[in-house]
């Protein structure tokens, strides 16, 4: 059966990829008011190292200062938007605390994405050694 290349509108992509930076820019900043807006309440996060965290155990990580960035560089966004759900894939340069313990390390994410109520929200982050670095 031949695949049809779907046809890319730039619109959406522009907005997931703003809704990215967005959210790392309050990542950075710890504005976990605005993450709360951003972040669905199922929302799940594994990191690198492979820890599965839920919304409530990410945030329980940032309000007590176990996890933060003092750098967090993100590149080679590539956002494919399909109706209201996009994902995006992108590379970061992060250095930081992760559960309590430093580290620095280059990655590979890919976030999920929903669109409910005209607002992106982000559903899911998966990161992983990015095997570039």
């Amino acid at each position: 059966m031949a695949q049809r290349k779907r046809e890319r509108n730039e619109v959406p992509e522009k907005e997931v990829e703003q809704a990215l930076r967005a959210m790392h820019d309050a990542h950075r900043r710890k504005d976990l008011s605005y993450l709360d807006a951003v972040v669905a309440d199922d929302f799940t996060i594994i990191h690198a190292n492979g820890h599965l965290l839920t919304k409530e155990e990410w945030f329980a990580d940032l309000r007590s200062g176990a996890t933060g960035w003092e750098r967090l560089d993100v590149h080679d966004i590539e956002a494919k938007v399909f109706g209201d759900v996009a994902v995006v894939h992108n590379r970061q340069h992060v250095r930081g605390r992760l559960r309590g313990a430093p580290f620095e390390t280059r990655t590979r994410s890919t976030h999920t994405l929903v669109r409910e109520d005209g607002r992106w929200h982000f559903l899911n982050i998966h990161y992983t050694e990015d095997p570039a670095s």
